[in-house]
C-alpha cells in the first residue's frame, strides 16, 4: 500500500495537534460517572461536530484568509505568535486572577451537555487543529484521484 508523502504529513500534523491521547484522558475524566452508552453517545456527538467544524475551516480558511488579505505566511506567524503567548499566559498565572464570576462558577458546576464545549471545541477542535487544518489545505493545489498536489 502507497501512501503519498503529501497524506502522511497531513495526518501527521492533525494527529499530533488534535492529541488523541489527551482528549481521551480529558474524556475520561469529565465523564467517570456517565453509563457507558451515555459516554459512547457523547463521543460519537463530540467527534462529528468537531469533525464538521474541522472541515468547515479546511475548506473555508483558505477563502477567508484571502478574502481579508491575509497571506499563510503571516497567518502562521500570527497563529505561533498567539499560541506563544497563551503559553506565557498559562505559565506564569496565578490562581486568584480568574475573571469568572460566582454566577458563572455555579452554572459552570451544574449538569450539562458537554459534547460542544469543552469537548468538540476547544478539546478535539482546538485552536492548534484549526490553523493546521486551514495550513495543511493551504499547502496543496487540489483534489486528484491520488491525494492532495503539493504546492511547489
Amino acid at each position: 500500500m502507497h501512501i503519498s508523502a503529501g497524506i502522511l504529513s497531513s495526518f501527521i500534523t492533525l494527529l499530533v495537534t488534535i492529541g488523541p491521547i489527551e482528549t481521551a484522558v480529558v474524556f475520561a475524566g469529565l465523564t467517570a460517572g456517565i453509563h457507558r452508552s451515555e459516554r459512547i453517545s457523547l463521543a460519537t456527538r463530540s467527534v462529528l461536530i468537531a469533525a464538521g467544524v474541522l472541515l468547515l475551516f479546511a475548506v473555508a480558511g483558505g477563502t477567508v484568509l484571502s478574502l481579508l488579505h491575509i497571506s499563510l505566511p503571516a497567518f502562521r506567524v500570527a497563529g505561533g505568535v498567539l499560541l506563544f503567548l497563551q503559553a506565557l499566559t498559562l505559565t506564569f498565572s496565578s490562581p486568584g486572577l480568574s475573571s469568572i464570576s460566582e454566577g458563572e462558577r455555579r452554572e459552570a458546576e451544574g449538569p450539562g451537555d458537554i459534547a460542544v464545549f469543552p469537548l468538540a471545541f476547544p478539546l478535539i477542535a482546538g485552536p492548534g487543529s484549526l490553523s493546521a487544518a486551514v495550513l495543511v489545505m493551504g499547502r496543496t493545489e487540489g483534489w486528484t484521484c491520488n491525494g492532495f498536489v503539493p504546492v511547489t
